[in-house]
């Protein structure tokens, strides 16, 4: 079996066991279907930064209250840029 073919049995075991969890989760999973639509018709993933490319300079805040800047980062070599999305 390929990898395309266990992803596309996962995804019908998954839908199949969603189905069964009430018409709240219905709900939400049409909206984030819906959202998921919109986004693709946007062209907004052409927009997008590629994997490997080169990031703006930007600083931020850090956890310690001082700011962290990528151009001083990078002055000691490669970094790796890495998003945390927060616990939901």
């Amino acid at each position: 079996m390929s990898l395309q073919e266990m992803l596309s049995a996962k995804k019908r075991e998954t839908q199949n066991e969603l189905q069964d969890m009430g018409p709240e989760i219905q709900e939400a999973l049409a909206a984030m279907e819906t959202f998921g639509e919109k986004l693709k018709q946007s062209g907004m993933e052409k927009r997008v930064t590629a994997v490997g490319a080169e990031a703006p300079d930007f600083a931020l805040p850090t956890a310690g209250g001082q700011t962290f800047f990528l151009s001083q980062a990078l002055e000691n070599g490669p970094a790796a840029l890495v998003f945390f999305r927060g616990k939901w």
